[in-house]
This record gives structure tokens, C-alpha cells and sequence, in this order.
């Protein structure tokens, strides 16, 4: 067994407990303090693999140019993988990249069906699955994939958003938004939260609670694309 340095394990979990919270302010900081453990010990798979995780957020939150953010993760999951080749959550990593960036969903599979092999029980792999599992209209099976994640995980904000995701896909509206609500309680500022809680409201035919919503978004991002869907939406009501 590899020893474990124990200043940059106690960085490691301050940078996952960051990423958790899904502000831009920790995104920014969980990949300082990554690096910081990095700096420790640069063998360390996990601390690799979660630095790619933060540089994926951010570019999905408009946080870091996509192609940028993308190819840091890449660099970032090779190097962890350089380190121990069989690091299941590196594989993970290499089939969201594959999926959200690449747009090759059969690559996707292989990492994420190779990464499950080694670590059958990874919460972080399994919710990459349960993307994967979305995108191809197999929403009960993404539900199923994101339940099993928020129960071995269930203060984690991550696990609930993609939960109220794929709960959206399948048209449970309500579900969807108590899923989005308990995120936000355990990570008031999380990116885009309040913008999917204003999405699932415009479906309900809320536009007036849309708007709400969008209005106490924290990403600009994400306000920026959500306020003009609810004024549109009440615009249309109006007339």
C-alpha cells in the first residue's frame, strides 16, 4: 500500500468538500488547494483525478473556456492514470470527457463500464453512468443510477442535482425540483441550481416562479441564459 502523505490527504479532502459545493469561489479554490497537495506528494492519483473533476465544472459552468477546462481534465486524468493504471475514477473522468466533450457516447461506455469493473461502487463513476444513461433516453435507468448515488452520498449537493436531471428528463417535474431545493440546502450557492429549479417551473407552466428562481441564481451564467426565458414565457402569458 501506497503511504499517504498526510498534508496533502488533508488538502485532498478540502478540495473535494469545495468541488462539492459547486461555487465558482470553490471551484477556484479546490483547484488551488489540489495543486497545493500536488505539490506534497505528485504520485497522488486521487488528488489528479479530482483536479480534473473541478477543471470539468468549471467549464460547464462557464467558469473556464471549454475547450481550456476540457483539455487541462484530459492532462490532468492521464497523469493520474501515468501514476496507477488502474484508478477506476480516472476512467470515469475519461468517459465523461468522452461523452460531454468528445460526443463519442460508445467511448464513454468503455471507460465507464472498465472504470465500474475496477471499482463497482464508486458513487462518482456511477453518476457519470447515469449522465451516460440520460443522454441515451434511458431515464429509468439514470434515476435508478442517481438514487443509489444520493443514498451512499446523501450530503452531497453534486449527486442531487444530477438527480433532479434526470428526474427532469422524465418528466417528474416536482421531484426534480425537491431534488434541486435539497442541493441548494446543502450548498446554497451552487452553480445553475436555482436556473434548473426556473427550468422545471416553465415546464410546470410557472413562469412568475421561473422568474423567481432565475432572479436568485448565482451564476451569471446561467441568470444571464434564464431570466430571458421567464420574461419570455410571460411575455407569451400576457398576451
Amino acid at each position: 500500500v501506497k503511504p499517504v502523505d498526510p498534508k496533502a490527504y488533508a488538502l485532498y479532502l478540502q478540495a473535494r468538500q469545495l468541488w462539492q459545493y459547486r461555487t465558482p469561489e470553490g471551484l477556484e479554490q479546490s483547484i488551488a488547494l489540489y495543486q497545493q497537495a500536488l505539490a506534497f506528494d505528485p504520485n497522488d492519483a486521487a488528488a489528479w483525478s479530482g483536479l480534473a473533476s473541478s477543471y470539468i465544472s468549471q467549464a460547464g459552468d462557464g467558469l473556464r473556456p471549454i475547450e481550456e477546462g476540457y483539455s487541462l481534465a484530459r492532462e490532468a486524468v492521464q497523469k493520474a492514470l501515468e501514476i496507477d493504471a488502474d484508478h477506476a475514477p480516472a476512467y470515469g473522468l475519461f468517459g465523461r470527457i468522452a461523452m460531454e466533450f468528445d460526443g463519442e457516447p460508445a467511448a464513454a461506455a468503455r471507460h465507464l463500464t472498465h472504470a465500474l469493473a475496477l471499482e463497482p461502487n464508486d458513487a462518482e463513476t456511477i453518476r457519470i453512468a447515469a449522465y451516460l444513461a440520460r443522454s441515451l433516453g434511458r431515464f429509468d435507468t439514470a434515476i435508478a443510477l442517481g438514487e443509489y448515488v444520493t443514498g451512499r452520498d446523501p450530503v452531497n449537493a453534486v449527486g442531487y442535482v444530477n438527480l433532479g436531471y434526470q428526474y427532469s428528463y422524465a418528466g417528474r417535474l416536482d421531484d426534480a425540483i425537491a431534488s434541486h431545493r435539497t442541493a441548494l440546502s446543502l450548498s446554497p450557492g451552487y452553480s445553475g441550481a436555482q436556473y434548473l429549479i426556473g427550468v422545471a417551473l416553465l415546464l410546470k407552466g410557472d413562469p412568475a416562479g421561473a422568474l423567481a428562481a432565475m432572479q436568485e441564481e448565482t451564476n451569471e451564467t446561467w441568470r444571464l441564459i434564464g431570466l430571458p426565458m421567464a420574461w419570455h414565457a410571460l411575455g407569451k402569458q400576457v398576451e
